[in-house]
């Protein structure tokens, strides 16, 4: 599967039939699902129909791509992710897409992200203590 040649240049395909590889493929054709759909040249089932791969494995793809973006931003000092800083995020990025029409759940869910957040915490300080007293 080649890549989107208006987005790349030549140098980004040479040797691509050399080096494929089932991974390396399936991102491929991942990017194109999503490039066609950005598009509006097909929708989501029709793109992932045409390109052979599944909602799972595209979800996957994305939440990967979602991941990298976002994680140089929430590095602490040490390098880790503040892992209570990124579900604050999740927290509002559900906000952000489920909207007012869905605040129940979206509350229920914000209780859940806060416990989860709590606990994390919680086990990082003991994790810390643990450390320090090795």
């Amino acid at each position: 599967m080649l890549l989107d040649r208006k987005k790349y240049k030549e140098e980004a395909h040479i040797g691509e039939e050399f080096f494929q590889d089932r991974a390396y493929e399936l991102e491929c054709q991942c990017m194109t699902v999503e490039s066609v759909v950005q598009r509006k040249i097909l929708s989501i089932p029709e793109a992932l129909e045409a390109y052979g791969v599944t909602e799972e494995q595209f979800v996957s793809y994305l939440a990967k791509k979602f991941k990298d973006s976002i994680e140089n931003i929430l590095h602490t000092k040490n390098g880790a992710i503040d892992i209570s800083m990124y579900l604050r995020f999740m927290m509002n990025l559900f906000h952000e897409v489920l909207g007012e029409n869905h605040l129940k759940n979206v509350n229920r869910l914000d209780r859940f992200i806060i416990k989860l957040s709590d606990e994390i915490t919680a086990q990082d300080r003991a994790n810390r203590h643990e450390k320090a007293a090795g």
